[in-house]
């Protein structure tokens, strides 16, 4: 746990929102020049975590807000954001944000944005580990100077500060101020013992004339009872006459009340049965509407299908004509194509030997002629050149012409034959390819006629599916009905129900009941909803005969709403609230209820009435702590008898009840109406339409099923439309595919035969260059002549007669092979763009005829028909049983409400009967209540009188006359001590009770005197125990620090007692062992320090110098740091009064504890910074403060500057 952010604003010099960059968990520095705002940073952290600034009044919490030049701050705040990682605060994040917040009237503390008070604050701390015994965790600006200055007793008083025996001395004030109390109570009772001891002297006096007194009273209260039972014996015979003939009465009642019950659930049950009539008659016309409609429906789309057939049987018989005229047609192409494809046959070949004969014709005579021109040009070249020389040249130029021209014609007939070569290649494929389409075309087709099955199966299992869906639909109507039908009911009975409950209770239960609905619909506040269980009358159940008793002794608690403890019920009435929702809520937290025992049996003429009740298990202590003691018995006078002689509450089976206490209460109630009668037709309800919904949900599940079935079948369906389209299209791109390549297989066919011969027209040039380039070669070197020789002329003849000879036979050739060309041309003509495309043309139209068949439809239509007269038919029948049953229910409705006008009529006259028995009943009740009250004014009387110590026996047998005179003697006797003490007596025994008390009580007092005398002492050891272990911890933590700032030198602490007695840890737990030494004894805490190490040289603070003292100071307080560590420490300028030769050594001591604990530091001197993991500089402007991160370089610059600023500028203070 560390300090990992600072966010200012408004506090102070820190009028900005300043947020600082987030601190290390080890060194820290901050530097600034003097008034720049350092120790304002202080104080907003300790203005946060310290009491320093506690219980700031108005002017205290304007003078922390910032006042600029031209107005104040309104509101101030700082917050302080602590590292959470090592969940040393316990709060599970990582991060925990403090922030402190004040303005003119508020002071508020926030933990992570939430409103808390300052004891969470603090008590969140200490559970990290932050002490606040401990105040030197910050340690401000001349904080070291005051220490080092302080007397001895400050540091005493300091001791006991971080020893915590703040705890011991509060307890041991109070412990002595409650001795104190307890003396002055022995002292008071002192005194009263005294007072009473007297007093119990003058009332043994007064206590002769009392017992004459009282024997005379004795006589008249006798006297007085005995008289009071005669009246109360008259009263009683009475009493028992009259409720005789009222018994009579109600008996008569109760008979006609039993016939009245009788007939109402006779008039309840026709109309119940006229109700259920009036149902059925409703659902089955409904159900004969459904009919009629589908039949409608049912009939129309039969109608269609009849037209749809006939108009396509009539397009099935065109098509079966149009086919068979296809086929002929094709059957006709196919014999021509044939016929004309073995003619070519014949003809190819032949023409085939002709062509080649020409070309081979034409090279003879091509070569022939250009040997010929060869030699006339030899013959020519003796008069072309002058000279040999002149002819080689141009010979030579000629033959590299030639063999120029040479290379390049068998370049071309080598790329020809190339072509040749890919093309023969090419066709290879090509054919390769047509007859993989011929056989991809097969697969396809029955791929086709297999799609084609599914879309006709999918179709027959849409209409089965559609016709299921029509059957559904007419069973989800008829149960929507019956479900419409019992809401009504339900709602008609709840409606009863409030009718005759409290209305605030029936607001106050809706909406209860809707707003654990939202809850539910929510998600939240489970348990609420899991511990709430309904109201009373929702819980218990019991026979008819005891609906009124019941209702009677639990009134309007059986609207109370049951429920696990008191704080959901509190949860309840706050949420109930809050949705300001209207009406009264009244809870049972089964919790809290008490429930009295229920040890009572049965008594003759009486049980308990919790017998009669059945329940739920958990709602059983509610339904114990309503019913519990409870007596239902048979009449009046037994519930009146039963209560006065068992103490408990009673009730009849009408209703009159007899409190235990003597209440009575009883009257007509109206049995007609009842809500446990409600509340069962309710819950019967609410199972039937539970049942029905069931139904429902399922049905309309099935429904859905039918129906994503039905969607999922006409995906399919679209699916394999689409696939059957597409399987077409392929057929169609396949046979495309196949013309296109049929073309290039005769395109590379036709153009075939051209390339060869340019081929061999190539080759024959080739021979001929060769050929004229020997002439060449031979002439070149030879004479020069301008004649030929006889062998050369000889030659020329000789080609003279070849070429004439070749024309003549070529010539005979050409004419054969035009002849075949143009039958050959006219039969490829024929096969190509007539027949063979005729016959493609029939073939796709047959296809066509054969994907688009309208026979399937046609089968599917029948289907469809059929099923549907199959459907009208058992409609029909449906139709009839319907009628008949409405038939018949509407003559047995007619029936009942003839019954129920009986019925009606019955009540009626029974009504009239009881009206009449209970007025007689009436002016009985008068009489009684007359008697009643006699004998209650006597009874009253003889219970006010009592019964005589001696009894009533003696005046068993007087007359009322006779007793009536003894009574006047008796009170004209008691006149005469009309002056007597009556109270002597009791105020005697009441004397003596008090003084036996007062002594106990003194015995008590003095015991608590001895126990609270060692408490004061058990404290003044625990406090001298802590202040001596916390004295040892520092004294040993202030040697070692010491040392390690002062390697060379020594110090110890040690404990003044008196002026010249010093003892140091050691001593003082060797004098404490012997009891030789109290706290209040310790006058301060002294320091022995010696710089150069020698023991001779030890000297106190007031001998050491300003730098010493500061060093001893700082030392002191690292000790009381390390006794009860801390977090995190801030010092302010802690080095300000150090010798330089000690700054190192606090710089290194620093270090090492920041290993442990966060350091945050303000220094002006460099010693300090060469450790800092972070620093900060704090800049003043406008008197508004800024702190910024900084570098180590940045920070040195700015101390060495702010040394030198020091020496010649002026500090600047700002505003507190």
């Amino acid at each position: 746990m560390y300090i990992k952010q600072v966010i200012i604003q408004g506090f102070r010099s820190y009028r900005d929102e300043t947020i600082i960059e987030p601190f290390s968990p080890r060194y820290n520095i901050i530097v600034g020049r003097n008034g720049c705002g350092k120790s304002n940073f202080f104080f907003a952290i300790q203005f946060v975590l310290s009491d320093e600034f506690s219980n700031l009044s108005a002017d205290g919490r304007y003078n922390l807000m910032h006042e600029g030049i031209n107005s104040r701050a309104l509101n101030a705040y700082v917050e302080i954001i602590f590292d959470n990682s090592d969940s040393r605060i316990m709060i599970d994040k990582p991060e925990v944000a403090v922030r402190r917040q004040i303005s003119g009237k508020k002071d508020n503390y926030f933990l992570d944005r939430k409103v808390v008070n300052k004891t969470d604050i603090i008590n969140m701390l200490e559970g990290a580990g932050f002490s606040r015994s401990n105040p030197y965790y910050i340690v401000k600006q001349g904080k070291i100077t005051q220490m080092a200055i302080a007397p001895d007793a400050n540091r005493l008083q300091l001791l006991r500060e971080v020893a915590g025996t703040k705890v011991y001395d509060e307890k041991k004030q109070e412990s002595e101020a409650i001795l104190t109390e307890t003396e002055d109570r022995r002292k008071k009772i002192a005194d009263l013992l005294k007072a009473i001891e007297e007093r119990l002297l003058s009332l043994e006096t007064e206590k002769e004339e009392l017992k004459q007194y009282q024997k005379w009273d004795r006589s008249k209260r006798g006297l007085e009872c005995a008289i009071c039972m005669a009246e109360c014996e008259d009263a009683k015979k009475r009493i028992d006459e009259i409720v005789a003939r009222m018994n009579g009465a109600t008996q008569k009642i109760e008979q006609l009340e039993n016939d009245r019950l009788s007939v109402t659930e006779l008039v309840q049950q026709t109309m119940d049965s006229i109700t259920e009539l009036k149902q059925r008659l409703q659902t089955q016309q409904i159900e004969r509407e459904t009919l009629i409609v589908d039949n409608k429906d049912n009939f129309q789309r039969k109608a269609q299908i009849e037209l749809e057939l006939q108009d396509l049987q009539g397009e099935t018989e065109h098509r079966d004509v149009k086919r068979d005229e296809l086929k002929k047609e094709l059957a006709k192409y196919d014999k021509l194509l044939t016929e004309s494809e073995q003619q070519l046959a014949k003809i190819i070949p032949d023409y085939d030997i002709l062509r080649h004969e020409e070309e081979q014709k034409t090279a003879q005579r091509d070569l022939a002629e250009e040997k010929r021109k060869e030699l006339f040009a030899k013959r020519g070249r003796g008069n072309q050149f002058n000279s040999k020389e002149d002819r080689d040249k141009w010979i030579r130029s000629e033959l590299k012409s030639l063999t120029k021209a040479i290379h390049d014609k068998r370049e071309q007939m080598q790329r020809l034959k190339t072509e040749l070569e890919d093309e023969t290649i090419k066709s290879h494929e090509i054919e390769e390819q047509l007859r993989q389409i011929g056989d991809n075309g097969s697969e396809q087709r029955t791929h086709m006629d297999s799609v084609n099955t599914r879309v006709r199966d999918l179709r027959q299992k849409k209409s089965d599916i559609a016709a299921q869906k029509t059957d559904l639909a007419r069973k989800e109507t008829h149960l929507h009905m019956q479900v419409s039908q019992t809401r009504d009911e339900l709602r008609k009975c709840q409606d009863q129900l409030r009718s005759v409950m409290n209305k605030g209770a029936s607001s106050g239960a809706d909406g209860l009941q809707r707003l654990l609905r939202q809850f539910a619909d929510e998600n939240r506040n489970q348990d609420i909803i899991n511990g709430y269980h309904g109201t009373l009358i929702e819980n218990i159940e019991c026979d008819p005969a005891f609906y009124t008793a019941v209702e009677v002794i639990a009134g309007n608690r059986l609207n109370y709403h049951i429920v696990d403890s008191d704080i959901i019920a509190t949860r309840l009435v706050k949420e109930f609230n809050t949705a300001r929702q209207r009406g009264e809520i009244h809870f049972l937290p089964l919790n809290v209820l008490e429930v009295q025992n229920n040890n009572l049996s049965n008594i003759n003429g009486a049980s308990p009435l919790i017998d009669q009740l059945q329940w739920i298990p958990k709602a059983e202590r509610a339904v114990r702590h309503v019913f519990n003691r409870i007596m239902l018995c048979e009449d009046f006078n037994s519930a009146t008898r039963t209560a006065r002689q068992y103490d408990v509450d009673c009730v009849t089976l009408d209703g009159d009840q007899v409190q235990r206490r003597g209440a009575l209460t009883g009257g007509y109630i109206d049995k007609k109406i009842s809500r446990l009668e409600l509340q069962q037709t309710i819950q019967k309800l609410h199972t039937k339409l539970n049942k029905y919904e069931q139904e429902y949900e399922k049905l309309r599940s099935e429904i859905m099923n039918i129906d994503n079935e039905h969607n999922n079948i006409m995906t399919e369906l679209q699916r394999e439309d689409m696939k059957s389209k597409k399987n077409w299209d392929n057929y169609e791109q396949m046979k495309t595919d196949g013309k296109y390549l049929q073309t290039e297989l005769h395109r590379i066919t036709t153009h075939r035969p051209a390339k060869e011969r340019q081929f061999n027209a190539l080759n024959a040039t080739i021979e001929q260059f060769c050929a004229k380039e020997e002439s060449l070669r031979s002439e070149l070197g030879s004479d020069l002549v301008s004649q030929l020789s006889i062998d050369e002329q000889h030659t020329i003849d000789k080609l003279n007669d070849t070429i004439e000879q070749i024309t003549q036979d070529l010539k005979e050739i050409i004419k054969k092979r035009v002849e075949l060309e143009g039958t050959k041309t006219r039969l490829e003509h024929q096969i190509s763009n007539n027949y063979r495309k005729n016959c493609d043309r029939i073939t796709t139209d047959l296809e066509r005829m054969h994907v688009e068949n309208v026979r399937e439809t046609i089968e599917e239509l029948e289907r469809e028909y059929a099923t549907l007269s199959e459907k009208l038919n058992e409609h029909e029948k449906q139709t009839d049983v319907i009628d008949r049953i409405i038939n018949n229910l509407d003559r047995e409705l007619k029936s009942k409400q003839k019954e129920l006008e009986q019925a009606k009529n019955s009540d009626k006259d029974v009504d009239e009967r009881i009206n009449e028995e209970k007025r007689n009943t009436d002016k009985y009740e008068v009489k009684l209540r007359n008697a009643q009250n006699k004998l209650d004014e006597s009874t009253k009387r003889q219970n006010d009188i009592g019964v005589p110590p001696d009894g009533l026996d003696k005046y068993k047998d007087i007359p009322t006359k006779q007793l009536q005179r003894d009574l006047d003697r008796a009170i004209i006797e008691l006149k005469k001590y009309a002056h007597v003490n009556k109270k002597a007596l009791d105020q005697f025994l009441q004397f003596s009770d008090e003084r036996d008390k007062l002594t106990n009580r003194k015995g008590e007092i003095d015991e608590a005197h001895r126990h609270i005398v060692d408490l004061i002492e058990s404290l003044d050891n625990k406090r001298f125990e802590t202040i001596q272990f916390t004295f040892k911890q520092v004294s040993l933590y202030f040697t070692e620090v010491f040392k390690r700032l002062v390697p060379e030198g020594s110090a110890h602490l040690v404990i003044k007692k008196g002026d010249n007695e010093d003892y140091d840890s050691e001593q003082v737990a060797s004098q404490s062992q012997g009891q030789q030494m109290s706290v209040d004894e310790f006058t301060g805490v002294g320091i022995k320090v010696s710089f150069s190490g020698r023991t001779n040289e030890m000297r106190d603070m007031q001998q050491l110098s300003g730098g010493q003292k500061s060093l001893v100071a700082l030392a002191l307080i690292f000790s009381i740091q390390k006794c009860d560590p801390a977090p995190f420490y801030l010092f302010d300028e802690i080095d300000q009064a150090l010798d330089p030769q000690y700054r190192h050594a606090v710089a290194d001591m620093i270090n090492e504890l920041s290993q442990k604990a966060q350091f945050i530091i303000t220094t002006f001197g460099p010693d300090l910074l060469k450790y800092g993991d972070k620093f900060y500089g704090i800049t003043y402007r406008n008197k508004v403060s800024q702190i910024r991160s900084v570098t180590r370089d940045e920070a040195l610059e700015f101390v060495e500057d702010n040394d030198a600023q020091n020496q010649t500028a002026p500090i600047v203070i700002p505003p507190s």
